[in-house]
């Protein structure tokens, strides 16, 4: 949430006479904003991004002198040329402003409650604004806001000056603490908003050359260790290669000591990376494959195929995603060198349901499953599950189903066509508890199949 004690808007500079074109482009693409205003004499557009966070493009010829990013749709004239400012909204500007003085910024103007500060050291990117704001309520930090504003400063020994200052004006910055590719000092100004001082150097060149700077993961030594975890949180970028890869987002996590692997299909609403960590937790011992939903319903939700506008299942989607789903396996168990014999299938609500529907449809690609709180996604009869080991679990009151006799009715259903089926009942609801985990854990360990 927005509020005093934090940065809450942040300003890109844009050329002259490029608003319109921005303007435009926001409208075709449905991003929020508030239209064309004048701010400080400068026209600005405020818009906002997916998770709300509140930035602004400011037209001025003042810019870094970087040759700007273009594209195909955004030409050189109306490219981004870097950072304008920021604003800080504060309860006490008159407090913040001090903080800023002692930064080596100057009041420039001032409109009602707005209050905008040049630093003249600074070529680009040399203006803050105070919104003071003294019946606001306070910042919660969360997605859509900014954690801490950095200041540069050239080297070490003009950081060390600089915190000095810092000190003398009764504030309590860090120690220079060691970041690899610069050094920081941290410390709250007065109405609480963190800032930092960062040095120019030693520079994201000191472990790649420039040539190929920004195309591998780089991970401090400390953390090196932790590698797999890191990568597997991380959101997943995927560029365009128009081949069967580019049917489903994914992460794939090799374990080189083993020849099994684990895919993962989250819920409904997350995506790749929400199972991961029970991945990590109860498949250590399987390389992993997660995938993220292509459909997206619900105000934006990611799911692994359609519900009708009753909540019934739709079928004609289960079977073109799964047409999709087989014909990625085969093609990523070649990208990743990994056998399709040797894998195992877990999911959670609406993945569950995918997985299960492809063993429905399509007996022999997915074999070994885990199904945490599905459905029965359709009728089925003529059907051989020979070979199949499928474990269920589920809560006694699921609010979607009417798990105590559908999950048992669904267990000898598949029985009756002759797969090995496990069924775990607890006393909840359609949310995951620990002691599902604790059983899928027990199975793998006695080796019952998995």
């Amino acid at each position: 949430m927005r509020g005093v004690g934090q940065v809450t808007s942040i300003q890109f500079a844009v050329p002259l006479m490029s608003l319109e074109f921005w303007l435009n482009r926001f409208r075709e693409k449905g991003v929020k904003n508030e239209g064309i205003l004048k701010r400080f004499n400068k026209s600005t557009i405020k818009f906002f991004d997916f998770d709300g966070l509140q930035l602004e493009l400011v037209m001025t010829d003042e810019h870094d002198g970087v040759k700007p990013w273009v594209t195909n749709e955004i030409k050189e004239e109306h490219a981004i040329r870097g950072f304008y400012g920021a604003e800080l909204s504060v309860s006490i500007y008159e407090e913040t402003e001090e903080t800023l003085k002692t930064l080596g910024y100057k009041i420039v103007s001032n409109e009602i409650n707005h209050y905008r500060y040049v630093n003249n050291n600074a070529n680009f990117a040399k203006y803050i604004d105070l919104f003071s704001m003294p019946n606001w309520p306070e910042e919660r930090q969360g997605a859509g806001t900014v954690h801490h504003i950095a200041f540069r400063v050239e080297d070490q020994e003009k950081e060390l000056e600089v915190r000095e200052e810092i000190i003398n004006a009764g504030l309590h910055p860090t120690n220079v603490i060691n970041r690899n590719y610069f050094k920081s000092v941290y410390f709250r100004e007065s109405n609480n908003i963190l800032f930092e001082l960062a040095t120019d150097g030693p520079g994201f060149n000191i472990d790649e050359d420039l040539e190929t700077l920004g195309t591998e993961l780089k991970i401090p030594e400390q953390y090196k260790k932790d590698t797999k975890e890191i990568i597997a949180h991380l959101p997943t970028l995927q560029l365009k290669k128009n081949n069967d890869l580019d049917l489903f987002i994914h992460k794939f996590i090799r374990n080189e000591k083993s020849d099994k692997t684990i895919i993962l299909l989250h819920g409904t609403g997350t995506d790749e990376r929400d199972l991961i960590p029970l991945a990590f937790n109860y498949f250590y011992k399987y390389s992993v494959l997660s995938l993220r939903g292509n459909v997206v319903q619900f105000g934006g939700m990611n799911r692994f195929f359609l519900r009708n506008d009753d909540g019934t299942l739709n079928l004609d989607s289960i079977k073109s995603e799964n047409e999709k789903l087989n014909k990625f396996l085969k093609i990523v168990s070649n990208e990743y060198s990994f056998d399709l014999e040797k894998v195992a299938a877990l999911g959670l609500s609406n993945g569950a349901n995918m997985i299960l529907s492809n063993q429905l449809l399509n007996p022999g690609i997915i074999k070994k499953s885990f199904l945490i709180h599905p459905m029965i996604p359709f009728e089925f009869d003529e059907i051989n599950l020979q070979g199949h080991t499928i474990i269920i679990t589920s809560g006694e009151n699921d609010e979607f189903i009417n798990a105590k006799e559908d999950m048992p009715n669904l267990k000898k259903k598949l029985e009756d066509k002759g797969a090995r089926v496990e069924l775990f009942m607890h006393d909840g609801t359609h949310q995951m508890r620990p002691e599902e985990l604790t059983f899928i854990q027990e199975f793998i360990d006695q080796k019952k199949g998995a």
